[in-house]
């Protein structure tokens, strides 16, 4: 049996598929519609209807009051993310749809929209948490063009991050006990030391102080995660005590499912035979996660994992019982659900 490395290399390998071809191709051997813009969970989605003509409107104080009333309940969105997250997304949004689209200007605006805020009170935690995440977004508002060398833009994230940490401090007595702040900590931490203006020693601590605000927040592990990959100098052993003890800490509500989110977003960037990750435990995991906040999102994400790691009962399963349709993005490669089908199917005379 081919390893999971193996079978990633070869779709990696196959001849990219024109996307309406491919979508004709899986519809004609699944009989799945494949769907780019999936439906938003409808509790995030209520909040994001919600909070979303505030930050348009530019009242950001509004949605931060919102984002207070969503911590203090700790409710979970359909998809297991807080209520609170969706609110700090919204906040963000502005400059990171400017950093996704490469628009400079629109950059320059959110940001001067954010430092305004703050400058209204400059000990209010959520503006600073706010302005100081929106400084090294990636995203630089006084580069020229997209030709600058890497030295230009590591010493303008080096101003950024200083200016980052100036506008924390002034918040810092309000700030520490502050979800917003804290992550915000945690974000400029981590963009301090990437630019070599900040100790490696910071970013733990910085970490369990978010964490132990709220350990049941999903994406304060999917960034650390990232952050002790062996790229940014951690170590893959470093990674799997991490999803190891995530999971242990979180696991009187959640089971073993972090220890799934830890490596789904550890896989997206490192070959799954050079990591640590015992796939039974994954799969397991998966089943856990996705028992627990269903979604067609999810268990396409699931399939791509079964694939990959070879375990067609599960994959099986899943065609039958839970995918109604293929989503591209929760798969590691375009020509993925193909193959997990035909392997899927294999076994059983052409059916499933």
């Amino acid at each position: 049996m081919d390893s999971a490395i193996e079978r990633l290399k070869a779709l990696a390998a196959s001849p990219a598929t024109p996307l309406p071809a491919l979508d004709r191709r899986i519809l004609a051997e699944t009989g799945l519609l494949v769907v780019i813009e999936p439906e938003l969970d409808p509790a995030q989605a209520a909040i994001e209807a919600e909070l979303g003509p505030l930050v348009e409107a530019g009242n950001f104080a509004a949605v931060a009051v919102a984002f207070d009333r969503l911590f203090d309940a700790r409710t979970l969105c359909g998809n297991g993310y807080r209520g609170y997250r969706v609110a700090q997304s919204i906040l963000m949004s502005p400059i990171e749809m400017a950093a996704d689209d490469g628009d400079v200007a629109a950059g320059a605006i959110a940001l001067k929209a954010y430092r305004r805020w703050w400058m209204r009170d400059r000990t209010d935690p959520a503006a600073a948490a706010i302005y100081a995440r929106g400084l090294v977004t990636d995203y630089f508002p006084h580069r020229e063009n997209a030709e600058h060398s890497e030295k230009a833009l590591i010493a303008a994230l080096r101003t950024n991050c200083r200016e980052a940490r100036r506008v924390l401090a002034y918040a810092g007595p309000n700030g520490r006990k502050h979800w917003l702040w804290r992550q915000a900590d945690f974000t400029v931490t981590f963009a301090a030391w990437s630019c070599g203006i900040e100790d490696e020693d910071l970013l733990r601590p910085s970490f369990l102080a978010v964490q132990k605000l709220d350990p049941h927040e999903f994406s304060i592990y999917d960034d650390r995660a990232v952050h002790l990959l062996p790229q940014w100098g951690g170590s893959l052993a470093a990674v799997d005590r991490l999803a190891r003890s995530a999971a242990d800490r979180t696991r009187a509500q959640f089971g073993d499912l972090l220890y799934a989110r830890v490596y789904d977003n550890v896989l997206d960037f490192q070959d799954p035979e050079t990591t640590k990750v015992d796939p039974e435990r994954l799969l397991a995991a998966f089943g856990e996660w996705y028992r627990r906040f269903p979604s067609q999102a999810l268990a396409n994400r699931y399939a791509a994992h079964a694939h990959t790691f070879g375990d067609i009962a599960t994959l099986r399963l899943l065609f039958r019982t839970a995918i109604r349709e293929i989503q591209p993005e929760h798969w590691f490669d375009n020509e993925q659900p193909i193959a997990a089908w035909r392997a899927a199917i294999k076994k059983r005379a052409g059916k499933i």
